[in-house]
């Protein structure tokens, strides 16, 4: 058993976050999330972090037309 109580990042996220994908790899449990969500999830977070820094909304109209969403 591998020892996640030391992760604190995402707001106590980490913990859940890497005891589901160690179950995931090592005993084959289907993840909560698909890659989709999570790839969907990372151009949220990207744009937010963007938005915030530059202070303008941020278009993904192109990125969402790149991946096909």
């Amino acid at each position: 058993t591998l020892d996640f109580s030391n992760c604190d990042n995402h707001g106590g996220g980490d913990k859940f976050i890497m005891e589901e994908l160690y179950d995931t790899i090592s005993k084959d449990v289907p993840p909560k999330c698909a890659g989709r969500e999570g790839l969907l999830s990372a151009v949220y977070a990207i744009a937010i972090n963007e938005a915030a820094v530059s202070g303008k909304i941020v278009d993904l109209t192109s990125i969402w037309q790149k991946l096909n969403v």
